[in-house]
């Protein structure tokens, strides 16, 4: 397992130790919530291997290619994050591994980064998380279509505004 902390401490000297000592004591409890996390956080590989393409979620970003993706049965409910690693497990044994690129309701989508030679992973295998990240490095799906929907409905707005002020003055 991987765990891993970024912790900050304040002092006015940080030769004094308590500005180290606190910085300790915040990543100590850290990677304690990660342990307590991960420890519960068990699914299974729902799909087998795939290719997937993920769309751009911002207009200046490219969709991005994924050649071998599993779908995985945890989700943002059970608190994956994107940016998660997990380990795919076959009796017991690690057969391969990965990171978490989309987290929606009812699964995930892993990333597969290492897989032993001539494994194969199968639906039902076991999955267990080894590192969940303090902050995801974006919102996951759900939330992100929520996002682009109010974003949307707001310029849908503007211009519903914009476009009634210029029939307002073709019409006199």
């Amino acid at each position: 397992m991987i765990f891993k902390a970024r912790a900050e401490g304040k002092g006015q000297n940080p030769a004094e130790g308590r500005a180290v000592a606190q910085a300790v004591a915040d990543a100590a409890a850290e990677i304690a919530k990660q342990l307590s996390t991960v420890v519960a956080l068990r699914g299974q590989v729902l799909l087998p291997p795939a290719y997937a393409i993920l769309p751009a979620i911002r207009g200046e970003d490219r969709d991005q290619l994924y050649d071998r993706t599993v779908r995985i049965s945890l989700d943002m409910t059970d608190g994956l994050k994107v940016g998660s690693e997990v380990v795919i497990l076959q009796r017991g044994k690690p057969i391969a591994s990965g990171r978490v690129v989309e987290v929606d309701y009812g699964s995930s989508l892993i990333a597969l980064t290492q897989i032993q030679p001539g494994a194969q992973i199968r639906s039902g295998d076991e999955v267990r998380v080894t590192f969940l990240p303090q902050l995801a490095p974006q919102l996951p799906l759900p939330l992100q279509r929520e996002k682009d929907f109010l974003r949307a409905s707001h310029d849908f707005g503007w211009a519903v505004l914009i476009a009634g002020i210029a029939a307002a003055f073709i019409a006199e």
